[in-house]
């Protein structure tokens, strides 16, 4: 199995609700869901190796991995109505590809996108609620 590094954005939410990211945060999630996802691996047996997707970005390689972001990125933001009964997306043939380069039979791509409210934010919702906004 190939695990492609997590991809993770983290950001606080400031009181006047802009998103700012957290390179810090992200970078920690980062290792904290490599580290886990091996952990699970590991005791199973489960032959597997880590690779950083941006090295893998040449070439057929990178179609296909810019071929799964943007599916996924279709999956997450747009409604599916005739995928109700059954999901059966794939990356199609060129993914063989990512199999030779790297002697995997599947990969797992992870991806996480998460923001937190700061104590500024916290306290202008509250003090907001107060007042009846």
């Amino acid at each position: 199995m190939l695990l492609l590094t997590p991809d993770v954005q983290l950001a606080v939410l400031t009181a006047g609700g802009v998103n700012e990211a957290r390179a810090d945060w992200s970078q920690q999630g980062r290792d904290n869901l490599t580290r886990e996802i091996e952990s699970q691996l590991k005791p199973k047996g489960h032959g597997f190796k880590v690779a950083d997707p941006s090295r893998l970005m040449a070439g057929r390689v990178g179609q296909v991995l810019r071929l799964h972001q943007a599916v996924g990125q279709s999956i997450l933001s747009l409604p599916l109505p005739t995928k109700k009964a059954g999901f059966d997306w794939t990356l199609g043939d060129g993914s063989q590809s990512l199999a030779q380069t790297e002697g995997a039979e599947y990969a797992l791509f992870v991806h996480a996108n998460g923001n937190y409210a700061s104590g500024g934010r916290m306290a202008t919702a509250i003090g907001l609620s107060l007042v009846g906004v």
